[in-house]
């Protein structure tokens, strides 16, 4: 009964360059060599996206500092747009509605 063994050999991938490339097979002995290409289309056109104004998410958990006799804070959730919920607090302050310990 023959047995075989086999010998996995691993591969590393070096950016191929014309004429320097070649070199590395010499030296490869238990390793398979294997090119990749460096300056490939999607490399060099990409889509971004545009950055959002943080005010703009919705879902989120806040922060709100008050320093005006003490260091307090307030910490919210809202589902709508962050802009909204804060323009809401703002407007509160305003008419004068509680004390900010109440915010």
């Amino acid at each position: 009964m023959f047995t075989s063994i086999s010998i996995k050999k691993k591969f590393f991938t070096i950016p191929y360059v014309k004429s320097i490339s070649e070199n590395f097979l010499s030296i490869t002995i238990n390793y398979k060599l294997a090119y990749s290409i460096s300056n490939i289309l999607k490399s060099l056109i990409t889509r971004r996206k545009d950055q959002l104004d943080s005010l703009t998410n919705h879902n989120v958990i806040y922060n709100i500092k008050f320093f005006v006799k003490t260091e307090a804070s307030y910490i919210g959730q809202t589902k709508r747009k962050l802009k909204t919920r804060l323009n809401e607090h703002i407007s509160d302050i305003k008419k004068k509605i509680g004390s900010p310990s109440d915010y």
